[in-house]
């Protein structure tokens, strides 16, 4: 009976399905351009997804090292992160964005609810597996068609959680809840794009006509080196040196994360938008998870190693 309970509470804890879907290439002036979408689901119905984090590590042959810092890939919300029509006027999406290169070989992307909407009422309501729903759509530019993409989604990188255990739905107002099973916390990834040609026809037509100009006005972003962000008000690192490919800065939720990919030594030196040092620490190897008690706010975050130093403004709910 208790074997019996034990498997019913697991069941019951919902678990999210990712998927790449709609991948082919086109052609955006003299680029070749491969393109994708980023789809997901849920294991139960009537799931309030409030924040989620999307790594994929990509063939660098194909596309280059540090494609966001480097402005070779354009983004474009879907249906569940674009605002929701009402009396004929595009509401503004309750999700708020914020991209970095993990790695030289991999793009991360954080979705969480913005400021005062973290409520069922307001958020997007993931559809119920097998049905998939559109998260994001993904353009990069490519170096060389001669190579495949060499896409996949990252769980995992090693010991450390990437997607797994990093995606939250709204449970109630103001309260948010893990997806998936504890203690692993793990999605279910559908498919990869590691053997999809880059190859472009020079007379094909774009794939996705509304993802233009007013589809990127209304509701994409890009970095800040190719066009300005409209989502975000977390601007591109500040680095010096190596720092771009030693340290990925973000936060979700209450925490702020640092993760120290190269296992540098250094300081982790977080400041109040006074000027004020509120945590000075040590760095350790691997991801650093920080915990400030003030939410709600905006600090700066400085991690500074004998080679480089890296900054990045964060917000903390």
């Amino acid at each position: 009976m208790v074997m019996l309970l034990f498997a019913l509470g697991v069941m019951a804890q919902p678990v999210l399905h990712w998927r790449f879907s709609n991948a082919g290439t086109k052609t955006v002036g003299m680029n070749c351009v491969f393109e994708f979408d980023i789809e997901l689901a849920c294991s139960l119905p009537e799931t309030y997804h409030s924040s989620t984090m999307v790594y994929f590590n990509y063939n660098t042959l194909a596309f280059g090292e540090n494609i966001w810092q480097n402005g070779k890939i354009s983004l474009f919300r879907l249906e569940l992160l674009d605002g929701d029509p009402m009396f004929g006027v595009m509401l503004h999406s309750p999700y708020e964005l914020s991209a970095i290169d993990a790695k030289p070989s991999m793009f991360a992307l954080t979705s969480w609810a913005g400021f005062m909407q973290l409520n069922p009422a307001w958020l997007k309501c993931v559809p119920d597996y097998p049905d998939f729903g559109g998260y994001l759509h993904v353009e990069i530019i490519v170096n060389d068609e001669n190579q495949p993409a060499g896409i996949e989604f990252v769980g995992r990188d090693g010991a450390i959680f990437l997607m797994d255990g990093s995606q939250y739905y709204c449970s109630a107002p103001n309260v948010e809840t893990k997806y998936g099973i504890p203690p692993d916390y793990a999605c279910i990834y559908e498919n990869d794009l590691l053997t999809a040609p880059t190859i472009c026809s020079f007379n094909e037509s774009a794939r996705h006509p509304d993802h233009g100009e007013k589809s990127l006005a209304n509701g994409s972003f890009r970095p800040e080196s190719y066009r300005q962000s409209y989502d975000t008000d977390q601007p591109p690192e500040t680095t010096t040196g190596q720092a771009k490919h030693d340290f990925a800065i973000y936060s979700q939720q209450s925490n702020i994360y640092v993760y120290n990919m190269n296992n540098v030594k250094g300081n982790v030196v977080i400041y109040s938008l006074m000027g004020q040092v509120v945590m000075h620490k040590s760095l350790d190897d691997g991801l650093n998870v920080l915990t400030l008690q003030d939410a709600n706010t905006c600090y700066v975050v400085k991690v500074i190693s004998n080679e480089t130093t890296a900054s990045r403004k964060v917000y903390i709910r």
